[in-house]
């Protein structure tokens, strides 16, 4: 009897580090989903994903206030976006401009949160044209400050 008694303990020991390895490999085990996001090449234009004629208007939010861009500031700005080329992920935080991005009611686009750096359009949580959500830094052609406008 002393004998089986002494082995209860140790395949307790080893039952235990069974459980223990099979926990900590589930615990561990990352399970990939699909969450509907893109992968954007470096360099690749804003316009190819998210196409740029169906902002109807932009609102700059900056420390000057909120204005409306004008026929002309709103004319060059598209062609400034539709030629604005992806930098990476969101490359930094939201600042204190914000731009504000009507789409076309007939559209399934969203912007979701635009903001801008000097040069740089940040696009956080947005929807291309696949239905398929984007985040990222594109850079302007040109260094555009969004602090002039007033």
């Amino acid at each position: 009897m002393v004998a089986t008694s002494s082995i209860k303990p140790y395949k307790m020991i080893v039952l235990l580090i069974v459980l223990f390895s099979l926990n900590t490999k589930m615990n561990f085990s990352q399970v990939q989903t699909n969450t509907g996001s893109i992968t954007i090449a470096k360099g690749q234009l804003l316009d190819s994903i998210f196409p740029i004629d169906n902002i109807v208007t932009i609102k700059v939010k900056n420390y000057s206030g909120i204005h409306t861009l004008t026929t002309k500031e709103f004319t060059i700005l598209k062609e400034q976006l539709k030629k604005a080329k992806f930098a990476g992920g969101l490359l930094i935080k939201p600042g204190h401009i914000i731009l504000e991005v009507k789409l076309k009611d007939n559209t399934f686009l969203s912007s979701g949160l635009v903001y801008a750096s000097t040069g740089a359009i940040h696009f956080d949580d947005a929807t291309d044209k696949n239905k398929n959500k984007f985040s990222g830094t594109f850079y302007l052609p040109t260094k555009l400050n969004f602090d002039n406008y007033k």
